[in-house]
Parts: C-alpha cells; structure tokens; sequence
C-alpha cells in the first residue's frame, strides 16, 4: 500500500499572488461581515420571540389551572352531596325493617283498618 490519501495541491501562478488588496476580495468581505450582522440581529430577534413564547405559555398554563379549579369546584356545586339532604341510611328502602313480614311501614294495620276499629280493639268493646 503505497498510495497516498491525499495529493497536496500544487502551487499555480493564480494561488502565488497575495489577494487581501484585490478588490473583488474586499467586497467578499464586507457582504460577509454585513451577512454576520443580519445574523446576529436575526438571532437576537428569535431569542426575544422565544421568550416572549415562553412566557405566554406560562401565562396560559396557569390560566388553565384557575379554570380547571374552578371547573372542579361548580362540577362539586353541581353534582355533590347537598347538605340539605338526609344520608343514605335514612331514605333505605329496604324491608327489613318492615314489621311481621307484611307490607308498608311497621305498626301500620293496612288499606282497611280505621281509627273506630283500633279504638274498638284498645277498649275490647268489639
């Protein structure tokens, strides 16, 4: 492996001439040096829309935050336990507490039964 990578350049009559005086020289580099102003204003100015965009984004997640507590907090107003109402325990519809098997409220004697006849019953009158 004898071969090289790489072949140096050879130096031509145009590379031998000095050029920082060549004219066509001096304006490359003035369009370079206006070229690195606009960039750096350019970055300048994305910077400061990037933290303006930062800061708006705070603004709105702490908007969102307010509103989800106070969506939280009408959701409560709305669908939560009223206080007003009797606990769970006390509108039970279960039968267990029914007297004797039979149907109604315990101690009622039925559709048929009137005051005259439990006060026949009480006085034995019957």
């Amino acid at each position: 492996m004898n071969a090289t990578l790489l072949d140096l350049p050879t130096e031509t009559p145009e590379t031998a001439v000095c050029c920082e005086n060549c004219p066509a020289v001096q304006r490359l580099e003035r369009a370079l040096e206006e070229l690195r102003g606009d960039f750096r204003r350019e970055v300048g100015y994305w910077k400061s829309r990037h933290a303006d965009a930062v800061k708006r984004i705070e603004q709105l997640k702490e908007e969102l935050h307010q509103s989800q507590g106070q969506v939280r907090a009408l959701k409560d107003k709305l669908f939560g336990r009223k206080s007003e109402k009797s606990a769970r325990s006390d509108r039970c519809n279960d039968l267990d507490d029914v007297g004797h098997g039979g149907f109604g409220i315990a101690g009622d004697r039925g559709a048929g039964a009137s005051s005259a006849d439990s006060a026949a019953t009480v006085s034995g009158d019957v």
